[in-house]
C-alpha cells in the first residue's frame, strides 16, 4: 500500500495492440486514515506514456482486519495466500486470497 506517489508501476505485462507494445502503468496515493488507495492508470505504448488518465479508488483491508470481518461473518479461514501460487501473506504480497468455510 505504501509506494512512491511520483513513480509509475506496471500493472500489466506487455501486450500487443494494433502493432504496438503496450502496458498499463499506475501511480497510487494511499490515505492511511480512510485506508482508501486512489489509483491513476496510464497507457504506455511503445515506451511512451499517454496523457489520458483513468482513476479509481479502492478500499484496502489489512490482513488482521479481514480475519476479524470473516470471523464476525461466521466464516472459518481454512487458508490465506498472498498470490495464486499459494505463498503466505506478508507485507510484500500483492494479493490477499482467503479460502473459507462455514462454522
Amino acid at each position: 500500500m505504501h509506494r512512491d506517489t511520483n513513480q509509475y508501476f506496471p500493472v500489466t505485462d506487455l501486450f500487443e495492440y494494433n502493432g504496438s507494445k503496450c502496458r498499463i502503468m499506475e501511480t497510487n496515493k494511499f490515505d492511511e486514515y480512510t485506508q482508501v488507495n486512489t489509483l491513476t492508470w496510464h497507457l504506455e505504448r511503445n515506451g511512451q506514456l499517454f496523457k489520458d488518465e483513468y482513476y479509481f479508488r479502492m478500499k484496502m483491508f489489512y490482513p488482521h482486519e479481514m480475519d476479524i470481518l470473516l470471523d464476525n461473518s461466521g466464516l472459518i479461514i481454512n487458508n490465506k495466500m498472498g498470490d495464486y501460487e499459494g505463498s503466505p501473506i506478508n507485507e510484500k504480497s500483492g494479493m490477499q486470497i482467503y479460502v473459507c468455510g462455514r462454522v
